[in-house]
């Protein structure tokens, strides 16, 4: 469902296997509070717990598939998982040592938030 990109507001990006939602003017994560109809906390592009929870979905679509003789199918998964991986960390990894919110195009959000915890859980 999201790696054919059916989801209605989650696409899995081809050049680096994330994913990313369009978060500007509707509330897209657990951080859902709304007021007059915007999100309070608006958040878009790629979200850092999004990805952690995607690339643990990966990972966890591999050993299914390979605990069910998937073989091929696993290596499809192994293959996405380590894209996600390494991109994960070009992405969220900052200079400060700690992870980005979210990051949507060349905007990274600094704010230290307890999305990251996802990333480290």
């Amino acid at each position: 469902f999201i790696l054919s990109n059916k989801h209605p507001n989650l696409t899995v990006d081809p050049e680096n296997g994330l994913v990313s939602t369009y978060g500007r003017d509707v509330a897209v994560s657990w951080m859902n509070a709304v007021q007059n109809g915007k999100p309070v906390t608006p958040r878009s592009g790629y979200l850092v717990e999004f990805n952690a929870l995607w690339h643990n979905a990966l990972k966890f679509a591999e050993e299914v598939a390979a605990a069910t003789n998937k073989e091929v199918l696993a290596t499809t998964y192994e293959e996405k998982a380590l894209k996600a991986q390494q991109s994960f960390i070009e992405t969220f990894l900052n200079d400060a040592g700690y992870l980005y919110d979210y990051v949507d195009g060349t905007y990274a959000d600094r704010n230290v938030r307890p999305n990251m915890i996802f990333a480290v859980s």
